[in-house]
């Protein structure tokens, strides 16, 4: 498990971000960057670049990260529709809640959303996740392990800043492996 997480961050470390990424809603914390895999699939990440202010670490122990699939809109980008988007933010934004459990990023493309958080208590998380997927008639599943350094949060940040640091301004967006 932890090995499959830490390639996950370590393949985000090959996503070449686009100037013209865009940023999330101003006040959210949040950074967004884009990515074309060889396969020519668009991908989206929304992550948080620093951590969240007034956090203890030593609460959120657990880290969990939702996978849930969706169908393609229509177009073959493996995107989601709008309607479906909406809906997979509305889960995330449920699971995070103050004292239980923080949403450090977000990926979208290729058919699957995944989100990572950071949790207190990973039975009361995974609980509210199977609830609010079934409530919202989402096929999603969860990979919880025990990462009081929030490594795979701190490796991701680190790989997307080294690559926007690397990227001139300008630059073609080029494909990732």
């Amino acid at each position: 498990m932890l090995r499959s997480l830490v390639t996950l961050s370590l393949s985000l470390a090959t996503l070449c971000l686009a100037k013209d990424a865009g940023t999330a809603p101003a006040g959210t914390g949040f950074a967004v960057a884009k990515a074309t895999m060889k396969s020519g699939a668009q991908v989206v990440m929304s992550y948080r670049p620093t951590e969240p202010a007034r956090v203890n670490r030593a609460v959120y122990q657990w880290r969990a990260v939702v996978s849930c699939r969706y169908l393609d809109r229509g177009d073959g980008s493996g995107m989601p529709a709008v309607d479906a988007l909406h809906t997979l933010q509305q889960l995330e934004a449920s699971l995070e809640a103050p004292n239980a459990a923080i949403r450090l990023w977000s990926k979208t493309g290729e058919t699957r959303r995944e989100a990572l958080f950071q949790v207190k208590d990973k039975v009361a998380f995974t609980a509210a996740l199977q609830a609010e997927a079934a409530r919202l008639v989402l096929e999603c599943t969860a990979d919880v392990a025990q990462d009081p350094r929030w490594s795979v949060w701190a490796e991701t940040v680190k790989a997307l800043t080294e690559k926007e640091k690397a990227t001139p301004s300008g630059a073609p967006n080029p494909p990732s492996p």
